[in-house]
């Protein structure tokens, strides 16, 4: 039961992180060729960003896959997804480049 739950909530965001992205593009896109990267997997945008065609799509991991992929490591996909949880964690065990700052809000906050 709590691996359907789980499962769920995974789609649940993968979706909802996918279609917040698209919402948000600033990049413009003939809305025809929108769609079919949409159904492809991939933002708008990503046809423009990585000069997408017929010839070269599948090439590419799609947009939504990539988000998918965050989840493979199920229950340790946060720390590994967390720049400053995972430095924290690993740094004595692993060469872990510093942090020197972070983004938070739309700012630039140095680490200290």
């Amino acid at each position: 039961m709590l691996d359907k739950l789980s499962t769920l909530y995974e789609i649940a965001q993968v979706n909802y992180l996918f279609w917040r992205k698209e919402m948000r593009s600033k990049i413009k896109v003939d809305p025809l060729k929108r769609i079919k990267m949409l159904l492809n997997g991939f933002h708008g945008e990503s046809k423009i960003i990585y000069q997408l065609t017929d010839d070269n799509i599948s090439s590419y991991l799609s947009d939504y896959r990539r988000l998918k992929s965050k989840f493979i490591n199920k229950r340790y996909s946060y720390i590994l997804n967390n720049k400053i949880l995972f430095e924290q964690i690993f740094k004595n065990s692993i060469k872990v480049p510093d942090s020197l700052a972070i983004i938070s809000k739309g700012r630039i906050v140095p680490r200290v």
